[in-house]
């Protein structure tokens, strides 16, 4: 089952409005992310860099194009600040563990917090129906390693032989753009390894669809100002399983207003409505 979690306010908004918000990339909360992707790409191209340079006296084109290249990389991937995420999917999270301490304490606050469960497959198909993809993140080190430099392998060797085996700089600046957002879009599901536990899956409505008239972008407000966000309509199609209420000392309560609330909404689950056993004060 995946569990998506949310604070009793949203949980409200959830089921009376049968929607999931699913928020566009840059906007998400955790900017590290994005961070640490970049972080794995400069490691990479600066190693690169050293075996380059052991490697320059050899014959032939391809390796002073790639050295040319490669410098070229490393300066446009410098600095981290001015790197602006071009990405405009929309991410909705949702995790296999609907009882963990590092979520509820992430979606807690002080007036408690709730987990939807889903069965899995019927929110793989809901995806593939909508037209929209969901991923499991990365967290092993190595994997992502692995794929960010398959990712700069094909970038040099189609630089060149777009270009030829010569060096123009206006041309590779349309790569580096592109190189640029498969990056970006890698970064949507690396995540560092501290957090495995969560085994998180995320929905992705990509930015056609999300611009389409089926779906649509709204702006609600946070506390960077302006949020872009579309609506899944992931209630109007699907079931609930299980809901989790999160550690409060009035959880006996929240789960009577739950069920309540879910009756008034004409609203059946499959599942139960059960309280957290893990000992955390909010």
């Amino acid at each position: 089952m995946f569990y998506h979690y949310t604070t009793l306010e949203g949980l409200k908004g959830i089921i009376q409005d049968r929607i999931f918000f699913a928020t566009q990339a840059p906007f998400l909360n955790d900017e590290s992310e994005v961070r640490h992707t970049f972080d794995l790409l400069r490691d990479i191209l600066n190693k690169k860099m050293i075996i380059q340079e052991m490697s320059s006296k050899r014959s032939g084109s391809y390796e002073p194009f790639r050295g040319q290249v490669l410098t070229s990389l490393v300066n446009v991937f410098s600095n981290p600040h001015a790197l602006i995420n071009p990405v405009k999917s929309y991410i909705c999270s949702f995790t296999r563990n609907g009882n963990l301490l590092s979520q509820w304490r992430a979606y807690g606050g002080n007036n408690g917090s709730i987990s939807i469960g889903f069965d899995e497959e019927q929110l793989k198909k809901f995806c593939k129906e909508q037209g929209m993809s969901i991923f499991e993140c990365v967290y092993e080190h190595e994997k992502k390693r692995v794929s960010i430099n398959e990712q700069v392998e094909k970038f040099l060797q189609e630089s060149y032989l777009k270009n030829g085996g010569s060096f123009d700089q206006e041309l590779l600046e349309q790569k580096f753009e592109q190189l640029t957002m498969e990056i970006f879009h890698k970064s949507l599901f690396f995540k560092h390894h501290s957090f495995h536990e969560e085994k998180e899956h995320r929905i992705v409505c990509h930015q056609k669809l999300a611009e389409s008239e089926a779906y649509g972008i709204k702006f609600r407000t946070g506390d960077i100002g302006l949020i872009p966000y579309v609506c899944l309509p992931i209630l109007q199609k699907l079931p609930i399983g299980n809901i989790y209420i999160g550690p409060n000392k009035n959880s006996h309560l929240i789960k009577i207003a739950v069920d309540e609330l879910l009756e008034k909404e004409e609203l059946k689950i499959f599942g139960e409505i059960i309280s957290s056993d893990i000992p955390y004060r909010t």
